[in-house]
């Protein structure tokens, strides 16, 4: 019998071992590890899909809450509802000349009737100025954009959720596919029947792939679709579970006909799972081979369970629908890659989120509260009233002649003197329970907590002074030499807990309204107050 010396029964041993520990390495990580980090990347490459759903309508809030402003107003109303042409073409002229379209990124603007007749079109293209001419709404030749008509059943999507009907989408024009936010006209306070409907219309640009891609933190590509049967791809806002980890995502933007219009192709961050074997792994095998067997228990508190640990969080996130940051404890490069990622995408979702709020509860001209967000702090303010017996007053302000402001100088200095006035009010009601919010165009309102006639006559006389000291030049006024400004005060009084539950927001709203009226009447620059329940009356010139 052939004999081995001692040193190569050892070497033998020692590469059988290294053999051995190798393949149960190799088989842990392709049977349990590898399966368990594939479907931790599939479920980031699916937030991933998640975050494009939401950057898309992230790009379009601004868009849609103008839309709703524009017909949620008396003056839209009217322009339905009225014969007068003059009347008619004096709110065309103030609301949609062409530094409308600049300031406010839009590129077609549509009324339309009940019956689908548009009453008034135009498109202007916002980025370079130039004419526009749509055909889109020739139900003729396209009855299926009949959709956009908000108060059919087969709206697409609701993107704020409010009782007045809404539909949102994409939609292909002349000059390409565009998105379009569409709105039931109503009057201000959204009593009877809808009269219309007020279409925006915002081409997509060659910035549309770079505005998602930086919302969604990856490489988003946009191509516009030649053949139009490539139905097997999933719509922008539809879920579909993905299978396997890809390199790549793809999304349909489609017309109301569901004709694919445009292709999104998202790189996912991910695109294929790390390799089997890694030099981190190598070191390990190497180092199991010097420590013997009881190197695998410490392989199982490093890696095994930080894994399934990993996995663990992301589903229970998942089902908890409430996220929060993975540990960064990792020594394991992929497991800390996808961790840092993952925290990475939370963040943005986080301010996205916030950024949301934000748009939809912020004027977007002068930063300060908008009428959605006001309506809101009403009615909760007014709840609270009720339950505990205070008082409050609600003050309307309106620029005065701002009309001719706006023809004098432009529309552009009439926004930035729309800006200077609500910045001014807001800051002389800086606390928590009061709020000076933008009601539309050049119309304010706030809530102010204190019915003392004296205080408010006073708070009042302050803030026309300080208009006084801005001294805004405005030539055509004919109250003064500056930009002034009129209000009307509803001071809200204390009253038996079966006629204050009578008492609605429209009602006060309403009462403060007439006060500016009257305001107004009296030669403008002051105000005028009106009590609820009614007294003797106070009214007071500055």
């Amino acid at each position: 019998m052939k004999t081995i010396s001692f040193n190569q029964l050892q070497f033998r041993i020692f590469f059988i071992l290294i053999f051995l520990f190798s393949g149960l390495l190799g088989a842990y990580r392709f049977f349990i590890q590898q399966p368990q980090l594939a479907t931790s990347l599939i479920a980031y490459s699916e937030r991933e899909l998640s975050s494009l759903k939401t950057a898309i309508f992230q790009l379009n809030q601004p868009f849609a809450t103008l839309n709703y402003d524009y017909s949620i107003w008396t003056d839209t109303y009217k322009f339905i509802t009225q014969d007068n042409e003059e009347d008619k073409q004096e709110y065309i002229e103030d609301n949609y000349l062409d530094d409308t379209f600049l300031s406010l990124k839009i590129d077609g603007v549509f009324i339309f009737d009940k019956q689908f007749n548009p009453l008034f079109t135009k498109g202007l293209n916002h980025q370079t100025n130039q004419p526009l001419k749509f055909n889109f709404f020739d139900l003729n030749e396209f009855p299926h954009n009949k959709a956009i008509n908000p108060q059919l059943k087969n709206a697409q999507r609701r993107l704020i959720d409010t009782e007045v009907a809404n539909t949102f989408g994409t939609i292909n024009t002349l000059y390409g596919p565009a998105f379009y936010y569409s709105t039931e006209i109503l009057k201000s306070d959204k009593t009877g029947p809808a009269v219309g409907f007020l279409v925006f219309v915002r081409l997509l640009n060659d910035s549309f792939a770079q505005q998602l891609s930086q919302l969604t933190l990856t490489t988003v590509e946009v191509s516009h679709i030649t053949t139009p049967n490539q139905t097997d791809i999933p719509k922008w806002d539809e879920t579909v579970p993905l299978t396997a980890l890809t390199p790549t995502s793809e999304r349909l933007l489609v017309d109301p006909a569901n004709n694919p219009l445009i292709k999104i192709t998202l790189n996912h961050t991910n695109q294929a799972m790390p390799s089997l074997w890694s030099f981190e792994t190598l070191m390990l095998i190497l180092s199991m081979i010097m420590l013997s067997i009881s190197v695998y228990f410490i392989l199982g508190n490093f890696v095994i369970q930080p894994v399934k640990q990993l996995a663990l969080n992301i589903e229970e996130m998942d089902k908890a629908k409430a996220y929060k940051a993975l540990p960064k404890d990792f020594i394991i490069t992929e497991l800390l890659k996808l961790s840092t990622h993952f925290n990475a995408l939370m963040d943005t979702v986080n301010r996205q989120n916030a950024l949301l709020n934000e748009q939809v509860f912020v004027d977007e001209l002068t930063r300060i509260s908008n009428r959605r967000a006001f309506e809101r702090f009403l009615e909760t303010h007014m709840v609270i009233s009720q339950r505990q017996g205070f008082n409050f007053s609600i003050i309307m302000a309106d620029i005065d002649q701002f009309k001719a402001y706006n023809d004098h100088f432009g529309h552009l200095a009439g926004d930035e003197a729309i800006t200077i006035v609500a910045q001014t009010l807001n800051s002389f009601f800086p606390r928590k329970d009061e709020m000076c919010a933008r009601y539309g165009g050049e119309e304010f309102i706030i809530l102010f907590n204190d019915t003392n006639i004296t205080h408010i006559s006073q708070k009042l006389d302050v803030i026309i002074n300080k208009f006084a000291e801005l001294n805004i030049d405005h030539p055509q006024s004919s109250v003064a030499s500056y930009l002034t400004v009129s209000f009307g005060v509803c001071v809200v009084k204390s009253q038996p807990s079966d006629q204050n539950q009578n008492l609605t927001s429209e009602t006060i709203i309403d009462m403060a309204d007439k006060a500016l009226y009257q305001a107004k009447e009296k030669g403008r620059n002051q105000y005028n107050i009106n009590t609820i329940p009614p007294d003797a009356g106070y009214k007071k010139s500055s």
